[in-house]
């Protein structure tokens, strides 16, 4: 729902933090303005598999690997594709795609 609110309502949010979904639009993902991005996932979720697929539990259909969608939303803000860690700790990863067009646009 967080990838649809950006798409569809760009010009009304500052910005979306998903936490366990992934990006499921009708149309194409084109909204009138980029909108930065927290994602927070977890390598153990079932119900949404960070490397996609079928779910368990709640989710009964496909889901695009998380990074897929995050490199959506970072190729159109014209980020780097590749994304780059930058914080690896024993319980969790923080990783970037950024060097965007705009300057203030990052994807976590």
């Amino acid at each position: 729902m967080c990838y649809r609110l950006a798409d569809e309502l760009s010009d009304k949010i500052a910005a979306i933090a998903p936490n366990g979904g992934s990006l499921q639009v009708a149309d194409a993902f084109d909204p009138e303005r980029n909108v930065p991005v927290i994602n927070i996932i977890s390598l153990l979720d079932e119900n949404i598999p960070y490397e996609g697929g079928y779910g368990e539990g709640l989710s009964d259909h496909y889901n695009p690997p998380t990074d897929s969608c995050l490199n959506v939303i970072a190729s159109r803000a014209g980020c780097a594709v590749a994304k780059q860690q930058i914080e690896n700790e024993a319980l969790y990863s923080v990783y970037s795609w950024n060097t965007c067009d705009d300057n203030l646009f990052e994807v976590l």
